[in-house]
């Protein structure tokens, strides 16, 4: 694998930051928002990213709150009140806003792993 993944990128969620990660593509045919699964984080994806954006796609990827950039290393994969799954859905929603205002008339596509 090569280290593929773009500079991490933020967006406020209720008073939170959130990590994500674009690889877009010029006027791209489909959107696909990449939900990582457990003990791993969005820049894990970034060859499954180019392999999308030869076929014409936009990537994007977020950090589930309780993962990735978004806590300091002894916090990784502690789920508790200010992270759970109630706030990995939101986080979920919010990038999808995000995306839909990048690109208002692409499909979006949501590409889950775990």
């Amino acid at each position: 694998m090569t280290d593929s993944s773009p500079d991490i990128q933020w967006y406020s969620d209720a008073g939170r930051r959130v990590a994500y990660r674009q690889w877009l593509v010029p006027s791209p045919k489909l959107l696909v928002h990449i939900v990582h699964g457990m003990s791993e984080h969005s820049g894990c994806y970034g060859d499954v990213a180019q392999l999308l954006n030869a076929a014409g796609f936009s990537v994007y990827a977020h950090d589930h709150c309780c993962h990735g950039q978004n806590v300091p290393i002894d916090g990784l994969g502690v789920v508790s009140d200010s992270q759970n799954w109630d706030y990995i859905l939101k986080d979920m929603l919010s990038l999808n806003t995000l995306m839909r205002e990048a690109s208002p008339e692409t499909p979006l596509a949501i590409l889950g792993h775990s």
